[in-house]
Order: C-alpha cells, then structure tokens, then sequence
C-alpha cells in the first residue's frame, strides 16, 4: 500500500493567487478613490480578510486530503474544516483513468491531478489532486487496474489517429466566431461613449484575443492523438495543459460517429467514446479515418465481450457467465430498414384531412385553420419519409447501431454486452400499420438507442432479446394490480382531499355548487373506470432467467429486463392496504433536457396496486439471487447483520442552530421526528435494505455485486453529534442510490459491505 499527499504549494496556489489578486485589485481601487475623492473606501480591509478565509478554508481542506493506492483499489479523504468524506473505489469497478497536468501546475511544481472514475457516483470519484511525480503515479494506477483483473497490456496498436489539420482549423475558426461575435458587440457599444481612438484600440484588443484564441485552439487540437489498442484506448490531448486518458477495453461501452455539413464537405467524422454514460465521453475529433477507428473499437469490444462483462457480472460464477454469453450468441445478424408507410402515411393523412378544410374554407371560413394543417401534413410527411428513407438500422450478435446518412451522417453503436434493458413500444398507428418500436438502454450511454416503425415478424424481437440474454424459457409467475375502488380512495387521499374541499367549498358559495358536486363525481367515474382497464391490462412476468413488465391501453409498452441487469428493487405500500407500487431499476441513466436544465433520469420499470407488494418484492429479490426452479410461495424473513437507525441528535441540533425558526414551527417538529424514526437501514447476506416513509411506506433492496463504491460522508452535524453517513453509489447512477443517514455503527456497514461485496 502506498500512501500519498498533495504538494502543499501546488494544493494552496490556486487560492493564494486569488487571494493576491483580491487584495491587489481592492488597494488600486481603494488608491483611486482617496485621489479622485469618490468616497469610495474600506474595500481593502474586507478584501484582506476574505483572501485570508479562501487561505484558511483551503488550507483546512489539505489537512485531510490523502490518498492511498492499494494492490486492488483506491482510497481517497477529503474534507474541510466542517465536513470529511472517505471514498474506497475497487480497481475492477473503474471504466477511465485522467492524467491532467496543467501549464502552471507542470511548469511551476512538476505536479498533476489523476481522476480515477467509475460507471456510477457522478463528481464522487476519487481525484489525487497536485500529486508529485504524476506520470510515474498514473502508471502504478494502471498497474492496479491489470491487478484486478483488466488486460491494458497496451502492446497491440489497431488504429492511431489525430485530427486533420483543415478539421483543426474549421475547430480553430468556430472557437473564434463566437467569441469574436460577442467582443465586437460590445467594441460597438463602447464606440458610442468612447473616443474613436479608445474604440480603435479596444477593437485592436478584440481582434488580438481572438488571434490567440484561434491560434491556441488549432494547436490544442493537432497535438491530439488517438491510440487504440487490441485492449483499451487512449487519448491524448491538450498543448500547454496536457491531459491523458486511458479506457480499458472491458469498459467500452458504446460509440458514436457523427458528421455535420462543413465536416461532410472536408470529408471528416467525430468518434464519441463512453465508457460510463453521461460524463464519460471522449470526442475523437476531425477524424478522416473514422471507418478505420470504429471498426478497431468494434473489434475491440467484441474481442472484451469473452473477457468481462460489465460491473460486476464477473463477480458472479464465471462458469454459468460463459454459458451465458455462449447461449446470447445465435448467429444471426439483421439489416432492418424503418417502414418509410408508417413513419409518411399518418401526417399524409393529416395533410388531406387539412386539405379538404381549405377547400371548405371557402364557403365555410370558420375552417380557415385548414390551410396550416395541410401545410404542416405534407411538410412533417415529406421530411419523415427523407429521414427514415436514409436510415438504417443493423443488429449483430455483439452490438446494435442505428445510422442515418443524408447532408450529415449520424451513427450511434450499443454492444450487447453492455446493453440493460429492452423496450417494446405500440402506439394505435403501430397497431394499425403492423409495425412497432424498439429501444436500448446502455449503461454506457447517456441516451437511448431507438430503433423506430419496425415492420418485423416475432422471430426478429426474440432473437433480439436472445442476443440480450432474455430468453423467456421458463414462467414462474406472474403478477396483476389489484384495483378496487377501495385501494383507489385510500392509495390517492392526498389528492382526493383537496378535490373534495374545493367541491365541497363550491357548492357552498356558487348557485352552481350542485353542478360541481355531479361534474366531480362524473370526472372521478371516467377515471375509475379509465384506470381499472388500464391496470387489468398491466402485469409483471417472472421467468428463470428474466422479468416482463407489460402496461398500457391503446399505447403499449412492454419492458425485457435480463434478471441480472436488474441492480435494485425498490417497493411503496399504501397507506391502510397492502397494494402497492413495486420498480425495478436497471444500471443506466438517460439525460433529457427540461425547462429547469438537464435532468438525468434512471432506467427503470414498474407497476402501481400490486397486492401484498412487500411480498412480490421479496420473492422477485428471491429469485434474482437463488434462481429457483420454482417461484417462492412467500419470501422467508430475511436475517441482519447489521442495523440502525438515524440518530434523533442531529435533528435536534439542526432545531437548535434554527431557533427562531423552530419556536414558530415547533409544532412540525413532532412530524420530523415521526418521519426519521420510520427510517432503518440493515444489511443481510445479499442486500443492502433501506425502508422510509409514515404514510407511503418504501423500501429498497440493492444487491451487493451492483453497489459501485460507498462513500462514508460527515457534514458539521455529524461531526458535532459524532455519527457518519454511508451513500451507496450504484453502477451507473449518477448520484447516491441510498443515503444511510447518520448512524452511529456506520463503520460497521461499511466493513460489512466491503465484506459481502
């Protein structure tokens, strides 16, 4: 075991400058304003003593900032003057390692950042921050990870690449535009209150930096270079700050080749490369060889497939895993061409529909609207028959991609192997036109990989989903919501609640109130009625070896999930009944895009009013673990090795510090205790269990060979009332999957989870 510390100077210097700066910046001004007399004072003092607190909390920061390189993992501790945080990484769970050495940091200290990643955890990855000898460290790195278990031998080159200069300069040149766009902008602006000779220096200025911007982009840019190897890939890049990452092949999770016009015409591609989702992609830029790359990926992900599986499959028997992937593997390959009827004829239709209004319209003018639908019929006809005429989809035994070549080319590529979960999609149209919709989940990848207006018979989806691993050999069970009115009116009260005021008040205060009171129970027996069809059409299908979640009326989706894609369950009980909701979350997030910024949305699938849903839960938690012949009657009473609860104190302390807050609301405080005490954590011998709630009442188990690391966190009420917090991060989340808040044993869970794991 080696142990490490950052280089003080270099861990201090990003501060101490700005702290420089600050007080530099507030004596000129504090100069000016006793010249010019512009009252202006006391910036100095406040300056000084707040470059002093950005030292000091630095400074405490380094205190507990260490690090440890072990034969087979990672530890990190950090922390500052009021939190710390442990991080211990396992070597086979990392998918990149990032060597950074930044200009000053290299020039002035010889000393460089690794950042040691993982397919889940987002920012919490372990980062050995302004470490001495930082190349001769990044190798003892890549020795623990063929220590545990990857190849990285990195002796067979199949592809090296860099960026054509022309694709450099277009690079160059759009860096610019844009910056060069907002400066003159503002030069303009300055030209109406400034002298010419002022304006002419300051567009002087304008054109300088983006010389040196343009110029320091085209040099960024054909410095890179592209390796890769028969088992892993490395990039390199960067001129004055220098980075370096290497991807071992096991960790390859899906490729993109993309191809904007000014590209198409220079006769360049983008290759991106995950290896872990949102955050852990590599753009392989200007490439004029990019058929070339992507096939030595493909070869190399195929040639990895034998190897490893992804994230904790290979903790598994290793026997029963190579009869797995023998048994994915049918030799079969499909070409598929999207169904160019299904994709035109709707809109087309629309078209006509518009069509005939405007010809009304001339007798009728109330129908003048005719003449937007027409035009928005044939328009949306006429560019979803271009799209999917120039769109092609291919399914192998190692990977699925999708492509799209017309002006610009667009290829996104899924191996199997890394592959989560299946999605069968039916609108009405698919219905009536005989075609459906398929789409992947990757763990790799931050969005999905849709595969739209499939004309294909049942042979295809099943040697599809075989290729995924799903082959449906044997049902165990199958589960049905169970919805009553009952379970109707106690399992959504809290939205009843209000209605019912609101009718109520209405018919109180309004000639009208009788009215309400028929509309609401009118409204109310549309939706019964809506959600007992829907339900009685919904159902969960437990096989050996694979789950199928069926829902949906008229739009129906059905989820192929393999049972060992599935890395936790997580289950609601209802108040008063023992219906409930039961999802089962695959590794994975998608990233979509909401009016509040991007949003990252987990993998998942689930069905609401299941009966005695604690029960389905544990059974389904049973067979994913034990694989029975037959389905358990009933889970057996699982056994703890460790338990707890959240500590009371930290509430309490919380109360405390928010005094005044607390003698308004101190009627609240009840609740929130009421609410922590309804929370428990325990360990058994294949889970980790977290249970929460008063009224809606869930838990989730998460299975041990899918937890990616577990952090140990202490916040200052931690440290006061002398408790920690675990946060278990699982393979491919993006934050905490479970928090085990402020428990006292916690050292205990930890070595428990490292001992199970």
């Amino acid at each position: 075991m080696e142990r490490l510390e950052p280089q003080q100077k270099s861990y201090l210097f990003e501060a101490t400058a700005f702290a420089i700066t600050l007080i530099v910046l507030a004596t000129t001004i504090s100069v000016y304003s006793i010249i010019a007399d512009t009252g202006i004072i006391g910036l100095l003092p406040a300056a000084i003593l707040l470059g002093l607190l950005v030292v000091w909390y630095q400074r405490g920061k380094f205190n507990r900032e260490s690090y440890e390189v072990r034969e087979t993992s990672f530890r990190m501790q950090r922390g500052s003057w009021f939190t710390s945080q442990d991080i211990t990484i396992q070597g086979k769970k990392v998918t990149d390692v990032e060597l950074r050495r930044g200009f000053l940091q290299r020039l002035l200290f010889g000393t460089g950042d690794i950042h040691i990643q993982t397919a889940g955890g987002g920012d919490s990855e372990i980062l050995f921050q302004d470490v001495n000898q930082p190349r001769k460290l990044f190798e003892t790195v890549l020795g623990v990870l063929r220590n545990s278990g990857h190849d990285l031998k990195c002796d067979t080159i199949q592809n090296k690449s860099s960026p054509e200069k022309r694709g450099a300069v277009l690079g160059a040149l759009g860096s610019v535009g844009g910056l060069l766009g907002f400066l003159l902008v503002v030069a303009g602006n300055l030209l109406t209150i400034l002298p010419a000779s002022i304006a002419l220096l300051a567009a002087t200025g304008v054109i300088a930096v983006g010389f040196v911007v343009g110029v320091w982009t085209y040099l960024d840019q054909v410095k890179r270079t592209y390796t890769v190897f028969d088992d892993a890939v490395e990039v390199q890049e960067g001129w004055l700050t220098r980075h370096k990452f290497v991807i071992p092949g096991e960790k390859l999770s899906d490729s993109k080749t993309s191809q904007g016009l000014l590209d198409r015409i220079l006769g360049l591609h983008t290759v991106t490369v995950s290896s872990k989702g949102s955050g852990g992609e590599f753009k392989l830029l200007h490439l004029a060889n990019a058929t070339a790359v992507q096939d030595a990926l493909d070869a190399v992900e195929a040639s990895m497939s034998e190897l490893a599986d992804y994230e904790g499959r290979s903790d598994e028997t290793e026997e029963g895993e190579a009869e797995d992937s023998d048994s994915a593997r049918t030799g079969t390959s499909w070409s598929l061409q999207p169904d160019v009827n299904r994709a035109a004829v709707p809109w087309l239709v629309l078209g006509l529909i518009g069509f005939v209004f405007t010809l009304l319209s001339l007798v009728l003018p109330f129908l003048w609207f005719g003449i937007w639908m027409a035009g928005a019929g044939f328009g949306i006809a006429l560019f979803q028959g271009v799209i999917y005429m120039n769109t092609e989809y291919e399914i192998t035994d190692e990977s699925v991609s999708s492509t799209f070549d017309f002006i610009v080319s667009n290829r996104t590529h899924f191996s199997f192997e890394k592959v989560t979960g299946v999605v069968e999609k039916r609108s009405p149209v698919d219905w009536l036109m005989g075609t459906k919709q398929l789409v992947f989940w990757s763990i790799g990848s931050d969005a999905t990989l849709g595969m739209r207006h499939l004309d294909v018979d049942d042979e295809v989806l099943d040697d599809v989903l075989a290729k995924h691993g799903v082959n449906y050999e044997e049902q165990l069970t199958t589960f049905t919501p169970s919805f009553d009115l009952a379970t109707f009116l106690v399992a959504f009260f809290p939205v009843h609640i209000p209605v019912v005021l609101g009718v109520a008040t209405a018919s109180a205060l309004t000639p009208f109130g009788v009215l309400s009171g028929v509309a609401a129970i009118l409204v109310y027996g549309v939706v019964f009625a809506y959600l007992t069809f829907y339900y009685r059409r919904a159902q969960i299908d437990v096989h050996s070896d694979a789950l199928r979640v069926s829902r949906g009326i008229l739009y129906r989706t059905t989820h192929h999930l393999d049972l060992d894609d599935v890395k936790d369950i997580s289950s609601t009980t209802y108040p008063l009944v023992s219906a409930g909701s039961i999802t089962f979350n695959a590794a994975g997030e998608r990233v979509v895009q909401t009016d509040n910024g991007k949003q990252s949305l987990p993998y998942q699938t689930g069905v609401r009013f299941i009966s005695d849903v604690r029960d389905v839960h544990g059974r389904v938690d049973d067979v994913i673990l034990e694989r029975p012949d037959t389905m358990p009657k009933a889970s057996p009473e699982r056994e703890f090795t460790v338990s707890d609860r959240p500590n009371l104190k930290n509430l309490f302390v919380l109360a405390g510090v928010l005094l005044p807050l607390t003698l308004v609301f101190f009627w609240l405080l009840p609740y929130f205790v009421w609410r922590r005490r309804c929370m428990w954590y325990g360990l058994s011998s294949n889970h980790v269990v977290a249970r929460k709630g008063i009224f809606f009442q869930e838990e989730t188990t998460i299975r041990y060979s899918r937890i990616d690391h577990v952090n140990q966190v202490k916040g200052w009420r931690n440290k006061v009332c002398g408790n920690t917090s675990i946060q278990i991060e699982t393979t491919g989340s993006s934050s905490a999957e479970v928090t085990i808040q402020d428990v006292n044993n916690h050292q205990a869970f930890s070595d428990e989870i490292q001992r199970y794991r």
